[in-house]
């Protein structure tokens, strides 16, 4: 008698380093400029490179200044700054689906969380050869299968206010909408979030204005193995923007987004383990071990409309009009799971470009509580939860002159998961041998909670056996009920 064993290799995804670091860049205004009246900085995430003890994440920096030039017009300059982030990281190559976040969280500070995917062995009784009975069980084992990493582009065009008379800058905001999971492919959809700043004529002349507009997208990505039983994750990545105005005809932004998915595929599969055995002439010891699995729930991706108001500072003045807002940032923020939902606390940041009633220009910045929630089915508060916020659009008024109104569309993505432990037999030890039966006749009476299992162990004889002898047990035990068994009618296991 012989114990099989079999090996799963289960994956799980880390977070394999959180770090900040200073990147040095220039940011130049040109020299024609006599008022700065914004500025920005944007990171596009290009590639990663993995060494053995090292991972570097590249990139440029994209430094916008929005002016008044000497002939008194609305003007920008932007200036590229490549990066290089270096992440130490021993034994890099170990680890497969390797991903990076890269995000500016200050002027010249880049926040870079590294993930990727380890892997460990399970070992697990699948049979006993030799002459006994086993009882097995059907478990499902979840793992983290592969990672999806890729970079495409989205092509669109979007038409402007027919008075526009240029634009100044755009800025981009993308967010996942929904993820799923076919034969073979993951589907990703997603909103592009253009917010315009330009310059069109009005009754008393050029005037600046700010305009969102989105652009839906649905991109498919392949994925090897992948059911539609299985769950994706994943988020998107800003790598680069291209635009350029179409005057023919109608006026029209021509823009190239590009962008890189990064996800991961989750899976079940399901096994046939041994949870119990019976030998007729051996004694069998059984080893039991823990497995510690991460249950995931599929990802939630919402869009959620928050509004709020908030008095500006009393040296800045009457506000008339708000031109444009950039710069947002929604940041040190807490999450709570609760019954079948996830209650989001946070303070957004922005740049405010205003006018005065002295048709003054100012930029300041401001900041503001929010609050919001997004409704998780399933979700309580013991699972973890991984979130993902970001501002979509931000559409800001002015009140009385003191007084700003908001309404902020905000992009969340909720992976909530719960850690358990499965038990499992490791190992099944034959030992010494049985002393054997010589009695002719062996009743058994069914006690409360006995199952047929329960009785073949008890008589050292095989559930098949068993009924063989006694058929209506074929339709289950009834507690009291009389079990025969006639020993010398016994066929071998």
């Amino acid at each position: 008698m012989e114990t099989v064993y079999n090996n799963l290799e289960q994956k799980t995804n880390n977070i394999l380093e959180h770090t900040q670091m200073k990147i040095d860049y220039k940011a130049d205004v040109p020299a024609d400029a006599k008022k700065v009246l914004s500025t920005k900085n944007t990171l596009f995430q290009n590639d990663l490179d993995v060494n053995d003890n090292e991972v570097t994440v590249f990139g440029d920096i994209i430094s916008r200044a929005v002016f008044i030039n000497e002939n008194d017009k609305f003007d920008s300059n932007e200036v590229s700054n490549r990066f290089e982030a270096k992440i130490p990281l021993k034994d890099a190559k170990k680890y497969s689906g390797l991903s990076a976040v890269a995000r500016l969280i200050d002027d010249n500070i880049i926040d870079v969380v590294l993930t990727g995917l380890s892997s460990k062995s399970i070992r697990y009784v699948s049979g006993i050869d030799g002459g006994c009975e086993i009882k097995t069980n059907a478990t499902k084992i979840g793992s983290f299968d592969s990672a999806v990493n890729e970079k495409f582009s989205i092509e669109d065009a979007v038409e402007l206010d027919k008075n526009c008379e240029g634009v100044i800058s755009v800025d981009v905001n993308t967010v996942v909408r929904d993820i799923v999971a076919n034969s073979g492919k993951i589907s990703v959809k997603g909103i592009i979030s253009l917010n315009v700043f330009g310059i069109k004529g009005g009754d008393g002349g050029s005037v600046p204005f700010n305009s969102y507009y989105d652009i839906d997208f649905t991109k498919s990505f392949a994925a090897e193995n992948l059911t539609p039983n299985d769950y994706a994750f994943g988020n998107l990545i800003l790598a680069g923007v291209q635009t350029k105005i179409e005057t023919d005809k109608k006026l029209m932004l021509d823009v190239e987004i590009i962008m890189q998915f990064n996800g991961v595929v989750y899976k079940y599969t399901e096994i046939q383990n041994v949870v119990d055995a019976i030998s007729p002439v051996q004694e069998l010891a059984f080893a039991s071990g823990n497995i510690e699995q991460t249950e995931v729930m599929p990802q939630i991706n919402s869009v959620v409309d928050v509004e709020s108001n908030i008095n500006v500072a009393g040296d800045i003045g009457y506000v008339s009009k708000v031109l444009s807002v950039d710069n947002v940032n929604f940041g040190a923020f807490n999450v709570t799971p609760v019954d079948n939902k996830v209650n989001i606390e946070g303070i957004v940041k922005a740049s405010v470009l205003a006018e005065t009633e002295e048709k003054m220009l100012l930029n300041f910045p401001v900041e503001f509580p929010v609050s919001l929630f997004v409704r998780a089915e399933g979700i309580d508060r013991e699972h973890n939860v991984l979130t993902a916020v970001s501002p979509v659009s931000v559409n800001m008024k002015a009140r009385r002159g003191q007084e700003l109104l908001i309404d902020i569309r905000v992009g969340v993505s909720v992976i909530a998961s719960q850690t358990k432990q499965i038990q499992m037999l490791s190992e099944i030890i034959v030992g010494k041998d049985k002393i054997k039966d010589e009695s002719a006749v062996r009743i058994y009476i069914v006690g409360e909670k006995d199952s047929l299992w329960d009785i073949a162990k008890n008589t050292n004889v095989s559930s098949n056996e068993i009924l063989r002898q006694n058929p209506q047990l074929s339709s289950g035990v009834i507690v009291g009920d009389r079990v025969i068994i006639y020993r010398q009618e016994v066929v071998q296991f």
